[in-house]
């Protein structure tokens, strides 16, 4: 997912989910993040729903959610539409990603200034 939000054109930003809804508020509030890759997994819902609130609390700009695809939503047995992208003229002067802590099941997506 980190690669294909890169590709996309957007500096990914992992966030652990072991942060509290306050930590994962502050860290999308500072990063104006636009848009959340969330897991399905529903502690991680849980978790995001809490950060949204805290976040309304505070008048902050929220971001867009999106539930994060599963192996089977992305290749679908049987099925052949594999159609490589052109190549990436890429400049390496911007960022690509932002590290906060180890392993994440939250991708926020941000602009690619920020």
């Amino acid at each position: 997912m980190l690669v294909g939000v890169q590709r996309a054109g957007f500096v990914s930003f992992p966030i652990s989910p072991r942060n509290s809804p306050a930590a994962v508020a502050y860290l999308l509030t500072k990063t104006s993040s636009e848009y959340v890759l969330v897991g399905a997994e529903q502690n991680l819902q849980d978790l995001f729903a809490a950060t949204l609130q805290l976040m309304r609390e505070e008048n902050a700009p929220l971001p867009h959610q999106i539930t994060m695809p599963t192996f089977e939503d992305l290749y679908v047995q049987g099925t052949d539409t594999y159609v490589p992208l052109p190549p990436l003229d890429a400049d390496f002067d911007e960022p690509t990603v932002m590290m906060h802590s180890s392993g994440s099941s939250m991708i926020c997506l941000l602009p690619t200034r920020f």
